[in-house]
């Protein structure tokens, strides 16, 4: 359930060029398309980008105290393995978070609080430096991710199965917050961790969710008429894609959060490109 930030959106090559480069490909470029996959000039823009990075990174990483996750699991979160980028991103996603349960009448005290699609803790190593009193959990498909944080974070982390049901009673959580994950699930698996995460609130629990803008479809040019009228008629559009978790989309309107999503949640504050100033930040009461 890792995310991708911003900054990691590259459509085919263009970030960084020129548009007369695109208009106009030279020989190699042309070449390339011709002969390599789409998943195989994808992997090769990768390691073309992220060679500088970690040979940037590398001392900080063999010798830096501050206790980031090694290089491959920042990648996975990000879409780039980029320190500067993890710490950075984890600290505007945090800010909005707080800000939006701050402008509701939330429950005073010491809240319990659960990250769901935590990976390795971009968002929960601020909000624990910030509130080292919460009781807090984190649950992610990415063994790798919990191992980490497991061995490096305060709280109670858990490998997860990608459909529910997670490992926490019922009613064990005051806070449940979901920072680009339902962007990346189709309607049957949304609904299905909606209905879990419904479970595991507390009564009048607060759901902090993240949801991608009909605007941005712009990040998946493959989409086709068809996709883009169902999107406008239903206020959902869930595109597949042929690469990992992160490559697929998932499409919300406000209208829609508001008439499907209400048969677990009321929605209470939602604002457009809410979280980091990118995705849309929604937040919900849990429904009796």
């Amino acid at each position: 359930m890792a995310s991708r930030s911003v900054s990691s959106v590259d459509l085919d090559g263009i970030h960084g060029g020129h548009l007369k480069d695109r208009a106009k490909p030279g020989l190699f470029r042309r070449v390339v398309r011709r002969t390599l996959s789409p998943a195989v000039r994808d992997l090769l823009r990768t390691f073309l980008r992220e060679v500088p990075i970690r040979l940037r990174d590398l001392p900080a990483d063999l010798t830096s105290a501050t206790g980031l996750p090694p290089a491959r699991l920042r990648r996975r979160v990000s879409g780039t393995s980029s320190r500067a980028e993890f710490l950075a991103a984890g600290q505007r996603a945090t800010a909005s978070l707080l800000d939006a349960y701050g402008k509701i009448d939330a429950q005073p005290g010491r809240p319990s609080v659960l990250d769901f699609g935590c990976g390795c803790g971009r968002v929960a190593r601020h909000l624990l430096e910030r509130f080292p009193e919460i009781a807090f959990a984190g649950v992610d498909v990415d063994a790798d991710a919990i191992a980490w944080c497991t061995a490096n974070l305060r709280g109670d982390y858990r490998t997860i199965a990608p459909a529910p049901p997670i490992p926490f009673e019922d009613s064990s959580f005051d806070v449940v917050y979901v920072v680009s994950v339902f962007t990346h699930l189709d309607e049957t698996g949304q609904d299905a961790w909606l209905a879990e995460l419904h479970r595991l609130l507390r009564p009048d629990g607060v759901l902090l969710a993240s949801t991608h803008s009909p605007i941005l479809t712009f990040e998946r040019p493959d989409l086709s008429e068809a996709q883009h009228r169902t999107l406008q008629e239903t206020g959902f559009l869930f595109a597949p894609s042929p690469g990992d978790f992160n490559s697929q989309s998932a499409f919300h309107s406000l209208e829609y959060l508001q008439r499907h999503w209400s048969r677990w949640f009321d929605l209470v504050a939602h604002q457009t490109y809410g979280l980091a100033g990118y995705q849309d930040l929604g937040v919900f009461r849990r429904r009796a």
